[in-house]
């Protein structure tokens, strides 16, 4: 059976993005939902917040995409 092995990398925050713009969800809508400090959005629209099981959970209720996802992208992207 052939495996797909990407030789890169996607950042969260790319894919993060993407749906937000997909989705026309706002950078505030995105701070509420997530419930963390403008600050902490920016850094993580910027890959420099960790993508924690926390934030994994709320990216799952909004955009319906499995928490498992954004912490398996997280992982792949610090490893």
């Amino acid at each position: 059976m052939n495996e797909y092995n990407p030789d890169y990398v996607t950042a969260p925050a790319e894919t993060i993005r993407e749906l937000l713009d997909e989705r026309d969800v706002s950078y505030s809508s995105l701070t509420i939902a997530l419930e963390i400090s403008s600050e902490d959005t920016f850094d993580l629209l910027n890959g420099r917040l960790i993508l924690n099981k926390e934030i994994a959970h709320k990216l799952e209720e909004l955009f319906d995409v499995p928490a498992s996802l954004w912490l398996n992208l997280e992982n792949n992207y610090r490893a």
